[in-house]
């Protein structure tokens, strides 16, 4: 499902994140896969229990509606902007 760009990316970042450094920056084209790499590394981080929240920013009506389908896609959840305990 991911591109070897995306793999690398979330290995990178994992590596990374569990280092100590916990802030980066994915930058690519619109349309290059973005929203659903940063989906399933959030599942990851989610599944390894090393964050309990996400938080999206999105400049439009139109991004928001596509971060909400993918995440509740990928996460198998609702991404509805709700925060209740799971």
């Amino acid at each position: 499902m991911l591109r070897e760009w995306q793999r690398s990316c979330i290995e990178d970042i994992l590596q990374r994140y569990t280092s100590g450094n916990k802030h980066f920056l994915t930058q690519a084209t619109p349309g290059a896969g973005k929203t659903i790499m940063a989906a399933y590394l959030s599942k990851q981080l989610l599944d390894s229990n090393m964050i309990d929240l996400i938080v999206c920013f999105s400049p439009s009506v139109n991004v928001a509606n596509g971060f909400t389908s993918t995440f509740s896609r990928v996460l198998q959840c609702s991404f509805n902007g709700e925060l209740t305990a799971a």
